[in-house]
């Protein structure tokens, strides 16, 4: 657990605040490691040792849960990928100007709308899903 060793390492000789999330593998090949997260102030004490005052937490059941819901959002988009592509495709196709009837004309109106705010929302999907999958992968320790 290196980066838990650094981490201590280093809110010991700073001072700073413990922060940290690891994960410790019960086995090479099992698939229930634990995750921890470890957050804790220290105090230098006068005879020079170091004592931290904080949390220490057993966090696989939320590490597990936060897997879960970003499977979710990968699947959720992926699954409309196709279908937004296919509705730009199309709604590319429609010359809207050199349609004479307004009845249809509407209906190209509103499937371009459509197409266009279901592509918006992937767009969003994707960047949150891929602003979370970094900002979760900066604070992944693993060892």
């Amino acid at each position: 657990m290196p980066k838990l060793y650094e981490a201590l390492t280093g809110s010991f000789k700073n001072l700073s605040m413990l922060n940290v999330e690891y994960r410790i593998k019960t086995s090479q090949f099992s698939d229930r490691d634990t995750w921890h997260w470890v957050y804790a102030k220290p105090e230098r004490l006068d005879n020079g040792t170091v004592v931290w005052y904080g949390t220490f937490q057993d966090i696989s059941e939320r590490k597990a849960y936060i897997e879960t819901l970003e499977k979710i959002i990968f699947d959720i988009s992926h699954g409309l990928r196709k279908p937004v592509a296919n509705l730009m495709g199309l709604t590319a196709m429609m010359d809207k100007d050199s349609i004479q009837d307004d009845s249809i004309k509407t209906i190209c109106n509103h499937v371009t709308a459509s197409a266009k705010e279901l592509d918006e929302y992937l767009r969003i999907l994707n960047k949150t899903y891929s602003d979370k999958r970094e900002g979760y992968s900066s604070l992944k320790l693993e060892d």
